[in-house]
């Protein structure tokens, strides 16, 4: 049988894993340790992890990153009285697995050929007090050879396709010889992960929180169906397109109203659909083409050209010049008049800017992690696999108890290991003769001409820094100079945003202490 290893003053409840949570850097050698004495054991038994709790009475788990590690502790043993203890060397294979629940019922980690599945429903007999099942599906078809071959073939019809998930888990090792034998006991301990950038290669990319709705009210002016414009409340009517004109550089950096419109437009388009993003090479379909093509068919006349261009045409070039600054000598030329379109048209023009920004939610949103659903719970259960061939009976996989429902601690949380301290230099005349550049960046050309035309006054009016001749360079810094600079503008933002958020009770002490004497 297993369960949860008892220490003094805990015991895990019905047997479920008992698990204590270290701060320690070196927290195996210090479980360890602590293990082989009667204080150390109680020392342990204050590092209850289930002792942390939440509104909810469930057990709150800190993550690697607080810097705080889960240790679970299982001792397993005969059931039988009298009986010897289980010699560790029958033990095949050991793990413990956390799972999820999802409305009440407990959900794997799984994969099946290689694919990482993700959290999928268990069937019945891997749940319960006394379970058939082992995480590895070549075991499970191993202990069903011999079995009757009549009600295997009528389970396999039935099967609800999870024979071959491999359940996750972390590996649980036996505790030295000695400690054991010191406590009579055959005991176990592994490391909980609580942590993973493992995501389900099976499940669904994520809907995209926007609806059609939503995009219509966010649709540029230059966009929408005739007539809309006069219907809004006058204290919230947008202004009409400028038409008929040829706009130049000074004026895309201080634009009138009706100007401001068309570089909304064009900025809206080029920033959420993506709509002039070229494709990669991936070879998967454009999802941008449909209202690409859709802004083609339309043909406006533009002032002081002759002939018509595309509506899309148009709106790249006032991406190019207006948004982009892609020429500061060109001139724009907008069109005589903005084309009048109905309501289908308009609905066309919605569906299309959702079907390119759906496109683009799935490639910058994949699914979550394995942990980083805050609202989750989880229950953790250990297994050992026993080898019985003295007796030629098949190996019996044995489980503990779950544990009640846990959470898993939010990473921006404050843990119970110290902080790390990052010491500031004095910035003496001593300190800098002492100083040499410990890290070099090496800068294109196009960053330093960007830089060396760079000037204050026109970056706060808008404009692009002139063009310089350039050259590429490599600049030394010193770390500690490149740290006191950060901290001081740290210290200057904190300040500022503490009028906003209130916040520097909750997020700075500072505690004064003498001069260190050299």
């Amino acid at each position: 049988m297993l369960k949860g290893a008892e220490l003094p003053g805990i015991t895990g409840p019905d047997g479920c894993p008992t698990v204590v949570s270290i701060v320690e850097q070196n927290f195996i050698p210090w479980f360890l340790d602590r293990m082989g004495s009667l204080a150390g054991r109680r020392e342990l038994a204050r590092r209850d992890a289930f002792a942390r709790r939440n509104g909810l009475n469930e057990a709150r788990l800190f993550q690697p990153v607080h810097k705080s590690f889960n240790i679970v502790l299982v001792e397993a043993f005969c059931g039988i009285e009298g009986q010897p203890r289980l010699d560790p060397k029958k033990i095949l294979r050991a793990g413990v697995t956390i799972r999820r629940r999802v409305e009440g019922q407990p959900r794997g980690w799984v994969r099946e050929g290689g694919r990482i599945l993700g959290w999928r429903p268990l069937p019945g007999e891997a749940l319960g007090a006394d379970p058939a099942w082992d995480p590895d599906p070549a075991v499970r078809r191993r202990l069903a050879e011999g079995r009757n071959k009549a009600v295997l073939s009528q389970a396999a019809s039935l099967a609800s396709g999870t024979q071959d998930y491999q359940e996750s888990f972390a590996p649980l090792f036996p505790a030295p010889p000695e400690l054991c034998a010191a406590l009579g006991r055959s005991l176990l301990y592994g490391y909980l992960p609580l942590t993973s950038d493992e995501r389900s290669e099976d499940d669904p990319a994520p809907e995209a929180p926007f609806t059609a709705e939503l995009i219509s009210e966010r649709l540029p002016v230059v966009l929408w169906r005739e007539g809309r414009r006069e219907d809004m409340p006058a204290g919230g009517r947008a202004a009409a397109p400028l038409a008929d004109t040829t706009v130049t550089p000074a004026q895309t950096a201080d634009p009138s109203d009706a100007l401001a419109v068309v570089i909304a437009a064009a900025s809206y388009l080029a920033q959420e659909p993506g709509l002039f993003t070229p494709p990669g090479n991936t070879g998967a379909p454009d999802p941008t083409a449909d209202l690409r093509d859709l802004l083609q068919s339309f043909r406006v006349e533009v002032s002081g050209h002759s002939g018509t261009r595309t509506l899309y045409r148009v709106l790249e070039d006032v991406y190019d010049l207006a948004v982009r600054r892609a020429d500061d000598t060109a001139t724009l030329r907008l069109p005589v008049a903005w084309p009048a379109f109905g309501a289908a048209q308009e609905r066309r023009f919605v569906d299309a800017i959702q079907t390119a920004m759906a496109a683009r939610w799935a490639a910058l949103s994949p699914g979550q992690t394995r942990y980083q659903a805050l609202d989750a719970r989880y229950e953790v259960r250990a297994f050992i696999r026993v080898d019985r061939s003295d007796c030629g009976c098949p190996p019996l996989t044995v489980w503990t108890p779950p544990t009640d429902p846990i959470e898993i601690i939010p990473w921006y949380e404050g843990g119970e290991a110290p902080p790390t301290v990052v010491e500031l230099p004095a910035p003496t005349e001593a300190f800098f003769a002492r100083l040499k550049p410990n890290v070099a960046f090496q800068v294109p050309e196009e960053i330093q001409q960007f830089m060396s035309g760079l000037k204050l006054d026109k970056l706060m009016a808008g404009e692009k820094p002139d063009s310089r001749l350039g050259w590429g360079m490599i600049c030394g810094f010193s770390i500690p100079i490149l740290t006191i600079c950060a901290f001081i503008v740290l210290q200057i933002f904190l300040v500022l945003f503490h009028i906003l958020f209130w916040w520097l009770p909750f997020i700075r002490i500072c505690i004064p202490f003498p001069k260190k004497e050299s």
